[in-house]
């Protein structure tokens, strides 16, 4: 279904996807990048640094396409 969805999203859209459970992320982007995605997670175990990355290349670049989140580590300090 996420897959559904995705593909009727404009192909330069980007997408963010929360998951409530760590151990989905990496199952969801492994999904996910089989499909043709670029992905990126991010939780709680992510380093700051690594996590400050992500989403500057999530902002002004084409890939990641999409970040898999917990949500918990994305309620703070983004905008």
């Amino acid at each position: 279904a996420v897959l559904e969805v995705i593909e009727e999203v404009e192909p330069e859209a980007k997408i963010i996807i929360f998951a409530p459970f760590k151990a989905v992320l990496p199952l969801l982007a492994g999904a996910l990048e089989l499909a043709g995605q670029t992905v990126a997670i991010v939780n709680g175990d992510t380093p700051k640094k690594e996590r400050d990355a992500i989403f500057a290349a999530f902002q002004s670049s084409e890939a990641p396409r999409i970040i898999v989140a917990h949500p918990a580590c994305m309620s703070h300090g983004l905008t």
